[in-house]
């Protein structure tokens, strides 16, 4: 039963992450390769099914079980957002700016999406997912889900060790323009030479730091348009600018 479990969680992973993907490239004109991790799925959305099914899927009632689904998800999303936010000192996602939000971290809008997903996977997609997984025999099964549940644990380190001082890093950019670029009052007072040379050094300070992000940093900014740290946000928008600027050159 376990290795089942796991098996839908990686496969309602993948389809989670098409689905992000589509909705975000369409929504951001651009291909955006969604995910927390760099693998083709979101775990949130495979471990949220997976809950669905097995706490959920004794419900008949389609209505009752678009409001328990959407309880449920919501709940799951909001405490991911809460527990990478302790870890990364970051936010992924940020419902801020939407009508009817809990704290930024989920959104009627969304809740309506996951009921109804709840339903769909419950009532029509779940079954055939059970057949397909009937049909692989136990030998082969066994071993693919080894195989994937392996590459998916390697995803998870990887990315967690990568992403783990990033915070760090901002904190230190932030205090490199802060020594770069004198506050308002004082740049107007300078010479139009001088202003010219500020701009230059935080230039060269936003250069290097960009030069210092791994893969999985440039990746997360790009991908996740509304991550946004605790502290510096300021900064990281500079960064992010500094990024396309240098892309374009």
């Amino acid at each position: 039963m376990l290795n089942h479990c796991i098996f839908w969680m990686i496969l309602y992973g993948v389809i989670g992450w098409i689905y992000e993907t589509c909705l975000c490239s369409i929504t951001e004109r651009r291909f955006v390769n969604r995910g927390f991790l760099n693998g083709p799925y979101c775990p949130i959305y495979g471990f949220g099914a997976v809950l669905v099914v097995l706490l959920l899927g004794w419900i008949q009632n389609p209505i009752l079980l678009f409001f328990a689904g959407a309880i449920l998800t919501c709940t799951l999303e909001y405490f991911t957002s809460w527990l990478m936010e302790r870890i990364f000192h970051a936010r992924w996602w940020d419902y801020s700016d939407r009508k009817c939000q809990l704290n930024g971290r989920v959104c009627l809008a969304g809740a309506l999406v996951f009921g109804t997903l709840s339903v769909v996977v419950v009532k029509w997609l779940h079954p055939l997912i059970l057949r397909m997984t009937d049909a692989i025999p136990d030998k082969y099964f066994n071993d693919i889900v080894l195989l994937l549940f392996g590459l998916l644990v390697a995803d998870f380190v990887f990315t967690v060790t990568k992403l783990q001082g990033f915070h760090q890093k901002l904190h230190t950019l932030h205090e490199h323009l802060r020594q770069d670029l004198p506050n308002g009052p004082q740049l107007r007072q300078e010479l139009q030479h001088k202003m010219e040379q500020r701009q230059k050094q935080v230039s060269g300070t936003l250069r290097s730091f960009s030069e210092r992000l791994n893969s999985q940093e440039r990746r997360t900014l790009k991908s996740f348009s509304r991550f946004r740290p605790q502290r510096h946000m300021e900064d990281l928008q500079k960064l992010r600018e500094a990024l396309k600027n240098f892309k374009r050159r």
